[in-house]
Parts: structure tokens; sequence; C-alpha cells
């Protein structure tokens, strides 16, 4: 059996790398770090010095992922539980390198607070849908008074 090398592609601001694959040629695609990745529409030529075997791939994979961009092949993910750290600003639990507090909207890197951010508990009433059941239920009321009246009025 012959071994093939699979070109690489490196990503500039972490170092991850992707095996490059045809069906991704030209495509562009999002690394785990956030960074945008344009795969060449030829094959790189610089190849691993080791070979990597194909993954085994079920009929249910599919290429792409969740948010409809390319899944990528990694090499080297890491495997480790996932860190936790503390929000600097509301003390809520984050996990290790994360930016903004999901909490209060706190930039963890520059102190400030997102406009806006951080409203994730309902304070009640407002908006169109409590204006939509308070209507209904004045129109019920109103049936049940008309109803009432008709029946008492025999």
């Amino acid at each position: 059996m012959a071994e093939t090398r699979t070109p690489k592609i490196k990503c500039e601001s972490c170092g991850r790398k992707y095996r490059w694959e045809r069906k991704l040629a030209g495509k562009r695609a999002k690394c785990k770090c956030g960074q945008e990745i344009t795969f060449p529409k030829t094959a790189p030529d610089k190849a691993p010095e080791k070979p990597q075997p194909e993954p085994e791939t079920s009929q249910d994979d599919s290429m792409f992922d969740s948010q409809g961009g390319y899944k990528l092949n990694l090499e080297n993910e890491p495997k480790q539980e996932e860190k936790k750290i503390q929000c600097s600003a509301c003390g809520a639990e984050m996990t290790a390198g994360a930016v903004i507090c999901l909490e209060c909207g706190t930039n963890q890197r520059t102190g400030q607070k997102m406009p806006g951010a951080g409203n994730n508990k309902k304070k009640g009433g407002g908006g169109i849908a409590t204006l939509i059941k308070v209507v209904l239920v004045l129109l019920l009321l109103a049936g049940a008074a008309w109803g009432a009246k008709m029946y008492f009025m025999k």
C-alpha cells in the first residue's frame, strides 16, 4: 500500500493545522480561534513528514457543521477539560480564554461593559406579546359578560 502525504494548511493566528482537501479548495472557513482561513485552490507543496491515517467517517457525517460552514479535519486537537475562570466584574463562571462575560457583558481585556449586554434576567412586562395577552384577556372577559347578560335576560 502506497503512503500518501496530505498537505496541511496552517492558521496564521494560532498555528493550528488543517488538512487540505479538494472539496475545500478555494473555500473559506473559520478556525476554532475565530481567524478566517482561505484554502488554496491547489494543494500546497509542503506535506507532513509522517503520513496521518485518514479518520474513519460514518455515512451520517456531513461536511457541514451546525452553522453551515465546512467541518475541518483538525490535527492534534486538544482533548482536555475546559478550564473555568471568573469574570472580573460580576464573578460569573466563564470558560478560560473567553473575552466577553455572557452574564454582565464585560470585556475581560479592556474592562469595558458592552452597551445593552448582561440583561439576561427578565424584568417582566413590556413588549408586544404582553399587549396581545392583555387584549385577549379583555376580549374573553367581555365575551363572558355578554354571554351572561344574554343568558339572564331571557
